[in-house]
């Protein structure tokens, strides 16, 4: 079992164990393989939790507890959004602003997202076609329509990951946060690459925490890949 963080205070008497838990405000008050979680609670690796990490001793009502799945390290809880579904089984995403405009997203089977978008003043129901603005980058070749993304871009390697977004892209390395739900070796090497490390993520952004192998299990982390 993994120990608690730095300060805590063991008192015994008659028998009984007093133990006080220990608050922490940065990674570094943890020690070595602690992290400091948003509850203020140190957490250490800890492979049979499915996390990945488990609390330390001197963490109150969390002591010896596994850390839940799904929650960044040094993260808030999020909800994952479950995309719906229309009568012909294809995935669709509706994101609205305001009163007057409506942005309506389809992937097709082979991938493909097409955008419409359409305008109706309130208090008026709209009728026949509306001239979006959108301009369409894609061609069609003899292999099928492309999207005009560069084939050797970390987005074409990759992008096809839960919740990604490119943190950094060198000649060598692509840098990104998705959801792993597993780790990154995994991640990785289904995608066609090659996992080089991984980091813990800060409340699902590039922003790095400590660094992890690339098999390290985690709902959410920063992955290295070789480009």
């Amino acid at each position: 079992m993994v120990g608690g963080g730095l300060g805590a205070s063991v008192v015994s008497a008659a028998g009984c164990e007093t133990i006080n838990a220990f608050v922490c405000t940065n990674n570094r008050e943890c020690g070595a393989d602690g992290f400091c979680e948003m509850n203020g609670a140190c957490s250490f690796p800890d492979a049979s939790c499915p996390s990945g990490r488990r609390y330390g001793h001197y963490s109150g009502a969390s002591a010896d507890e596994c850390t839940t799945l799904g929650v960044p390290a040094g993260g808030d809880n999020e909800t994952p959004v479950t995309p719906a579904t229309d009568d012909d089984g294809l995935e669709t995403e509706r994101t609205t602003t305001g009163d007057e405009d409506a942005t309506v997203g389809t992937t097709g089977d082979e991938g493909v997202t097409t955008a419409t978008a359409t305008s109706t003043p309130l208090g008026e129901e709209s009728s026949g076609s509306v001239d979006t603005g959108l301009v369409d980058d894609s061609t069609t070749g003899a292999d099928g329509p492309t999207t005009g993304i560069d084939p050797d871009s970390c987005e074409a390697l990759y992008g096809l990951a839960e919740d990604f977004l490119l943190c950094e892209q060198t000649p060598d390395t692509c840098e990104f946060y998705a959801q792993t739900n597993g780790n990154c070796g995994e991640l990785c090497q289904g995608l066609g690459g090659e996992c080089i490390t991984a980091f813990h993520d800060h409340s699902g952004t590039c922003q790095r925490a400590n660094q992890i192998d690339c098999s390290s299990p985690q709902s959410n982390q920063i992955c290295i890949c070789v480009r």
